[in-house]
């Protein structure tokens, strides 16, 4: 509230008034609109994390993806290959890749493109057929430093 006191003839009339200024009524509407936004933006984030766990965490997901870009790689034929494919896929994302490298490669396909991805899978599955997961084969062995 504001006190004014005005002259008027000799006279001093008070006046108890609300006070009001301008520029608050209009900081007022900015600061409830970066409210809704921000309220906006941190639920859109929560959405984003949540798909992200569920992408991390889902096995069957994570095979689907890498062997959708094998597919790109090298087409399949016949039913003999799909099936040593799948089982080879299997081991080369379980193994291999884990849930990490899957998680790197999700975020490599969001940040640049599915082609540059399907050539990272590619070497990497090259790679794989190589010298497959050196755990596999030298299971005695410490790396540990």
């Amino acid at each position: 509230m504001c006190d004014l006191k005005i002259h008027l003839l000799g006279a001093v009339h008070r006046y108890s008034v609300q006070c009001v200024l301008p520029i608050n009524l209009f900081n007022e509407k900015i600061f409830l609109f970066v409210w809704f936004w921000l309220a906006f933006v941190g639920i859109v984030a929560l959405g984003s994390l949540a798909m992200w766990v569920a992408r991390f965490g889902y096995a069957p997901g994570r095979r689907r993806y890498v062997r959708r870009h094998l597919n790109y790689v090298e087409p399949v034929v016949t039913e003999a290959d799909r099936r040593r494919r799948k089982r080879k896929a299997r081991s080369f994302v379980g193994g291999y890749l884990d849930q990490d490298g899957v998680f790197i490669l999700r975020l490599v396909a969001h940040n640049t493109s599915t082609v540059t991805v399907t050539e990272l899978v590619g070497s990497l599955w090259s790679n794989y057929k190589i010298k497959p997961f050196v755990a596999d084969r030298d299971s005695d062995v410490d790396y540990s430093v």
